[in-house]
């Protein structure tokens, strides 16, 4: 957590720095950087989603976790861009539900993946003694 809020304040810092005219030209890339990792999680994530479909049952959680992980990495993502004025608050809460839509129903997912995999009294790897 402390290194997401590192990096959140990097790059504001960033952004607060390219708002000076002599460093236009910074801010600019900057944007266009993240807009380029924004289509790669995307694509990431409809491709772990497409994969785990297709995959073994014991094998779809790791799948379903990473696919989980690039969803709340382009949440943050799409916050940053938000941060750096790139997308307007109504293009974010747009954006932000239906990435909040997708988390859910991964959650989802790999909730009923977990109990399929572990029975009834093998919640968590660990057993009662």
């Amino acid at each position: 957590m402390v290194g997401i809020n590192r990096a959140r304040v990097s790059l504001l810092q960033c952004h607060l720095v390219a708002k000076r005219p002599n460093l236009f030209q910074y801010h600019l890339v900057l944007d266009k950087s993240i807009g380029s990792r924004i289509d790669s999680l995307f694509a990431q994530v409809i491709e772990l989603v497409a994969g785990s479909m297709f995959a073994p049952k014991m094998t779809r959680l790791p799948i379903i976790d990473q696919a989980i992980r690039k969803n709340d990495v382009l949440k943050f993502m799409l916050y940053v861009l938000l941060e750096l004025d790139a997308i307007t608050p109504k293009q974010f809460a747009a954006l932000g539900g239906q990435l909040e839509e997708v988390g859910r129903m991964l959650y989802g997912w790999r909730g009923q993946l977990a109990k399929q995999n572990h029975p009834a009294g093998e919640q968590g790897g660990t057993t009662a003694k």
